[in-house]
């Protein structure tokens, strides 16, 4: 090799005359958009000068540019040993990440670059930037908080090889905190120093519940709820809470996964246990949990929903929903493509079917959506879990009114006859029901969302009729605890329209589970004439604290009932004023029941409903097969609209072409498209006949501001190239040759893109997409 002396510059850093034309000839075919060209001769510059700091950055750019992730990142990794003073190489890592849509690689860079004084204030604003909107956190915070994520992520790890790669990890990062002069760094070096011995030593839970499987209880609507900015958890999100609580005490933490869809993000990211158990301690406390310390318990969850890896789903899986998911337009998707590789169970806890039994007490919108879950559901669901008779009764009607199979033995009841008292709950003393001048047994709980549904109004003109039948001091205080739900109006209307019934209504917007449990014990009675429910916990709630509930005898009422409950004809006054009288007036027939209550009920505890769905989900796989491939069945000649259905009626047959999608780049159904992003996107279709040639037609729509070039590709083989023009829908005839298989896979992709604002559960996305199906 010629020896040369470095008598030129390049980026301020003398190099060879050779080195330097090289550097050059990269330079001007990088601004020339030719990447690959740029990326050999950067190349061939660092193999005769590996110390170009300023090259291998150049030439983590370019490569990126050419979508070569990983050389990139080796080339910007490089930089790093180089200049280890200085965070710039992860900084550009980050925008990188977050240029590609992958966001907690990119939140991870720029963590490891606010470290580093040259890139700290950009890391910081690059991480605020890629929060929520609504997510008020400084930049200490948010630096604070991805710390504290960090070092928790390495409790959870399952091979004693990964344990150690964890403590090895959590050294590295004590190293960035050490020689720092302030507390907080101090702190983290300490609970690294606590945690890291301990890590080597930790012998992994290696039983197995009677099954090799995997139970992973999906907690997407609790975490929603909280996402929401509402503490405490009613219905629906307390049941999740208290069965996860109930299945941790009884199978320990390494027996089942949590896991979130994150909407925007199409996947499900993990809920670490110890994340679960604060969020639910500080959600059902208000005595010792300030409301800023619970916004910050709320802030690091937002964080950790935008921030993790995504969740990597066990090979042998039984998912269980816990809550609902009929809001989430893309959940049946990702069913889906977990279901195609196979041994991957799907099992919804259903809690009730309002919008399809009782739309006329739905909010706009909800009977729509639900409909369309509805619709998939039972095309999905491997097996059912049901919170009562009735919501099993009205789960098969409904089957059958869709013209679906579902076998009555594979839906299980699980009854929410729970003990809601907790073990240690703190018996407050009645001197607080002064704070919402109250007397003990002088009142009646009512303990509900206020909405049509709940039927508030039929409660108020019983009182109404008492208060004229025995004058008003005769008549307990109506307690009404509960947040305000939609078409509150009316409930107001009625109460300006009547001073006395105003007078006996007491308000209680949300309680800690404490006070709610002071109210239960203090009441003369609670009353729950609700038009429709797939249980009534209240109900329930009122007998563990040997209360007597007047109920409606609809649906589900009388199950929760139990037999200890006094029941009147749904929706007739004369039969609920009846029954008050009796509860009110009637001392000695109450204080009996309340006795017999006492002896009688037996609630099961949440343990006992917790192993009865972790038991049924581990048998699942031994009761029916795996459904690896979803029936995408079509009938010949018939339109399916890939579209969002958005009707509020159900009828024999009814499908959705929603089914046929398939992989992880659809965006969310919208109700006269679906979007596909960059990487394509799959229409599946099974069932088709053998031995027959077809004809398809499938209706494209393009770009909006440019020309979109896109190909259409069978069983992998490009059968079409074509361009769509801004502003085009047209119709695909597509001939397809006789098959030897009923199993057709048809992939669409589209070669530029735009940007696409949507609101996928109420968070804002600007997601990249190339062309839509109709």
């Amino acid at each position: 090799m010629k020896f040369e002396l470095k008598i030129k510059k390049s980026g301020g850093v003398y190099v060879t005359p050779t080195v330097h034309r090289i550097i050059r000839h990269g330079n001007h075919a990088r601004d020339a958009g030719k990447w690959t060209e740029a990326i050999r001769e950067y190349r061939q510059a660092l193999q005769l000068d590996p110390s170009l700091y300023h090259i291998w950055i150049q030439y983590g750019h370019v490569a990126h540019s050419a979508g070569f992730e990983d050389e990139a990142d080796a080339a910007y990794m490089q930089a790093a040993k180089l200049r280890p003073n200085t965070g710039e190489p992860h900084l550009h890592m980050g925008h990188w990440a977050t240029k590609n849509g992958k966001i907690p690689k990119a939140l991870n860079a720029y963590a490891i670059a606010e470290n580093y004084a040259d890139t700290r204030p950009d890391s910081l604003i690059a991480i605020r930037h890629r929060l929520p909107p609504t997510l008020a956190m400084s930049s200490e915070e948010v630096a604070e908080t991805l710390r504290k994520a960090t070092i928790r992520q390495h409790y959870y790890h399952n091979t004693p090889e990964e344990l150690r790669t964890a403590a090895a990890q959590l050294e590295k990062l004590k190293d960035l905190f050490k020689g720092r002069q302030d507390q907080k760094s101090d702190e983290i070096v300490s609970l690294i120093d606590d945690i890291a011995p301990q890590l080597t030593d930790i012998k992994p839970d290696e039983s197995k519940p009677g099954s090799d499987y995997r139970v992973v209880f999906d907690i997407t609507d609790l975490i929603m709820h909280f996402r929401g900015d509402h503490r405490f958890p009613t219905g629906i999100q307390r049941v999740q809470v208290e069965v996860v609580i109930a299945g941790l005490r009884t199978y320990g933490t390494g027996q089942f996964d949590l896991c979130c869809f994150v909407p925007g993000r199409e996947k499900w990211v993990q809920i670490h246990i110890d994340n679960f158990i604060e969020l639910a301690y500080m959600s059902g406390s208000i005595e010792n949990i300030s409301e800023a310390e619970w916004q910050q318990a709320r802030k690091e969850l937002l964080i950790h929903l935008v921030s993790s890896e995504y969740y990597e789903v066990p090979e042998k899986t039984v998912l269980v929903n816990l809550g609902t998911s009929w809001f989430i337009y893309n959940y049946f998707l990702l069913v889906r493509n977990y279901k195609e590789r196979g041994n991957f169970y799907y099992i919804p806890f259903v809690h009730d079917l309002i919008p399809v039994i009782t739309p006329e007490y739905c909010a706009g919108g909800v009977v729509e959506d639900y409909i369309t879950w509805v619709v998939g559901v039972y095309q999905h669901a491997d097996f059912f879990l049901a919170n009562s008779e009735s919501t099993a009764v009205d789960l098969i009607r409904t089957a059958k009114k869709l013209g679906r199979d579902l076998n009555p033995e594979n839906v299980v009841v699980v009854p929410l006859d729970a003990d809601f008292r907790r073990p240690l709950q703190d018996e407050i003393s009645t001197s607080l029901l002064h704070h919402w001048n109250l007397k003990e047994d002088s009142f009646a709980l009512f303990v509900s969302t206020i909405e049509p549904r709940k039927n508030h109004l039929l409660a108020f003109e019983g009182w109404i009729e008492l208060i004229h039948r025995h004058g008003k001091d005769a008549v307990p205080q109506l307690v009404c605890m509960g947040r305000k739900g939609w078409l509150y109006d009316r409930i107001d209307e009625r109460l300006e329209s009547s001073p006395e019934l105003k007078e006996k209504i007491t308000f209680i917007s949300r309680t800690s589970d404490d006070e709610l449990a002071l109210l239960y014990r203090s009441c003369m009675f609670t009353v729950y004439p609700s038009h429709y429910e797939g249980w009534g916990l209240p109900i329930t709630e009122s007998l563990c604290y040997g209360k007597i509930p007047v109920i409606a005898d609809n649906s589900s009422l009388p199950e929760a009932g139990a037999g200890f409950s006094l029941i009147f004809e749904s929706n007739n006054l004369d039969a609920f004023v009846g029954c008050l009288e009796k509860v009110i007036f009637d001392s000695d027939w109450r204080k009996q029941q309340e006795k017999n209550i006492s002896t009688n009920f037996r609630p099961r505890t949440w343990a006992q409903i917790a192993d009865q769905i972790n038991t049924t989900s581990i048998n699942v796989s031994k009761l029916v097969k795996a459904s690896k491939e979803i029936p995408r069945k079509v009938e010949l000649g018939k339109y399916y609209p890939v579209s969002l259905y958005k009707k509020p009626q159900i009828w024999p047959s009814l499908e959705s072409g929603e089914i046929f999608r398939l992989g992880f780049d659809w965006l969310w159904p919208e109700t006269d498209r679906c979007r596909i992003g960059p990487n394509g996107g799959t229409l599946c279709i099974t069932d088709l006949p053998v031995g027959k040639s077809l004809r398809m037609y499938i209706q494209v729509s393009g770009l909006t501001e440019k020309s979109c070039p896109f190909s259409i590709s069978i069983d992998g083989d490009v059968i079409l190239r074509s361009i769509l023009e801004r502003h085009t829908t047209r119709w695909i005839l597509l001939d397809i040759p006789e098959r030897k298989t009923p199993l057709l896979k048809v992939f669409i992709k589209g070669e530029q893109t735009e940007m696409w604002r949507m609101h996928p559960c109420g968070v804002e996305q600007i997601l990249p997409y190339a062309l839509s199906v109709v």
